[in-house]
């Protein structure tokens, strides 16, 4: 939670929570995903990054932290660029996707297994 200064009636000073002051970096956590865990399907069914705490992390969790804005998971491709995962939907069913570019370097079934 961030909190504002707000001035009362009476010319003393409170202070009011307010979530909606808050940016990203105050309430997401990065977390970056260095390989991903597939079903049988091909499906992504984990995140992974070894070594983190928070690894590995089923999609269905991620999912419901990326909407909750609990945290970002990211991938990097080999020049080191950025690519944030979205929450996609496609037939009443939630799946994690990068957005569609140029390259596939950054695509979560391209990078090694968990």
């Amino acid at each position: 939670m961030t909190y504002r200064r707000q001035h009362g009636y009476d010319g003393r000073a409170s202070v009011q929570r307010s979530s909606s002051l808050m940016t990203r970096s105050q309430f997401m956590a990065d977390r970056k995903v260095t390989a991903s865990g597939k079903g049988i399907d091909g499906d992504i069914v984990q995140l992974c990054q070894s070594g983190a705490a928070w690894s590995p992390t089923s999609q269905a969790d991620a999912i419901n932290e990326i909407e909750s804005n609990q945290h970002c998971y990211y991938v990097e491709d080999d020049q080191g660029r950025r690519a944030d995962l979205h929450v996609a939907g496609f037939g009443g069913e939630k799946y994690l996707r990068t957005d569609p570019d140029a390259t596939c370097d950054n695509d979560l079934h391209r990078l090694p297994d968990c």
